[in-house]
């Protein structure tokens, strides 16, 4: 699967979001560097070309999965897998342990949205269950 941006959301704004770290890169297909945004909502990547700064963002919660890996011993990739498509981003940075700890942060993250929302969705499911009991 190749990457589309037409993916991203495209209304990138971080009024009240909580940026947790952030690394230069490429996107798949895209001859324009730019740079990954890993806030508490989403991941943003935001680019300069010829006709300005462009932004496009993931939703957390929209993120399948997430892997690394090498490529010609020197491109560390991210792939991010959603629903119908993966972007690879090629991370940039000073070195291997900066690049695998953003890949890391954004685990991290996930995992924490993940566990996030089946509290939320077990606290309705209770909610639903001791309704249905009080209306017995």
């Amino acid at each position: 699967m190749h990457s589309d941006l037409g993916y991203f959301d495209t209304n990138c704004r971080l009024s009240g979001e909580k940026v947790f770290g952030s690394i230069g890169c490429l996107n798949e297909g895209n001859p324009f560097p730019g740079s990954l945004i890993l806030t508490n909502m989403r991941l943003l990547f935001l680019r300069s070309s010829r006709i300005g700064q462009q932004s496009r963002s993931i939703r957390l919660k929209s993120i399948r999965s997430v892997s690394s890996h090498l490529e010609n011993s020197y491109h560390y990739i991210l792939v991010v897998r959603l629903p119908a498509v993966e972007h690879r981003f090629e991370l940039h940075g000073q070195d291997f342990a900066t690049k695998n700890a953003f890949a890391q942060l954004l685990q991290a993250r996930l995992l924490k949205a993940s566990h996030s929302a089946s509290d939320q969705t077990s606290a309705l499911a209770g909610q639903s269950a001791r309704t249905q009991t009080n209306h017995a």
